[in-house]
């Protein structure tokens, strides 16, 4: 890892192996559009790679800040609660290390348009 900067995307973790490998391409085709920055992925819980080791070898490599966008739709207890105590935990482990925290994909206008898209993708010409 060269950049000081990360976007760390994280998401639930599955049982399904390739459920979990759909975040890491979601961060492969960032850090296609974001050559500067180093673009991570990890879940929070059931299936490695999990944030806290994620977070620990960014900051190993050169870190000095983290992005951490939660990959989820909904404003639920993963987002109000369990990303928070993470971070929270991460920041006490790496205090000379500043992490943000985005919002969550939620209701982004962007997102409308994809799910219009897949509709229309289906509809009869």
């Amino acid at each position: 890892m060269s950049a000081e900067r990360v976007i760390l995307i994280v998401d639930h973790g599955s049982r399904r192996p390739e459920a979990n490998e759909a975040v890491g391409r979601v961060a492969e085709k960032v850090q296609l559009r974001r050559p500067e920055l180093v673009v991570r992925w990890a879940h929070m819980e059931i299936a490695p790679p999990f944030v806290p080791d994620v977070i620990a070898d960014c900051v190993a490599q050169g870190a000095r800040e983290i992005i951490v966008h939660p990959f989820f739709l909904a404003d639920g207890r993963h987002l109000t609660e369990t990303i928070p105590e993470l971070v929270a935990q991460a920041r006490e482990r790496h205090p000379d290390i500043t992490i943000y925290v985005t919002s969550h994909l939620g209701e982004h206008d962007a997102l409308i348009s994809i799910v219009l898209d897949r509709v229309d993708a289906l509809l009869p010409s």
